[in-house]
């Protein structure tokens, strides 16, 4: 019904695969973390036009929010990577 089974070390020879092909890409975590996380280079650069459209519109209309809650949610809700930061900056 939902075709042949696929042992794990099949699944992970083809995600290996992947990653030597740059399909997948490692992200920076946290030092805190200890699980791998990765995306494609397609969220990737889905990722850089939303911070370009972003700061096209920036200063462009009245802010949503008030300095004080952004620095509430900057300090309470981070979950930025140093390089995402850096990015956003």
């Amino acid at each position: 019904m939902f075709g042949r089974r696929v042992r794990l070390d099949e699944i992970r020879q083809e995600f290996e695969s992947r990653l030597a092909t740059g399909e997948f890409v490692e992200i920076e975590r946290a030092l805190a973390s200890l699980a791998r996380a990765f995306t494609t280079q397609a969220m990737i650069e889905l990722e850089q036009a939303t911070v370009l459209a972003m700061r096209a519109g920036q200063g462009q209309y009245e802010a949503l929010a008030t300095p004080r809650v952004v620095q509430s949610l900057e300090r309470d809700h981070s979950t930025l990577s140093e390089r995402q930061q850096a990015v956003v900056e």
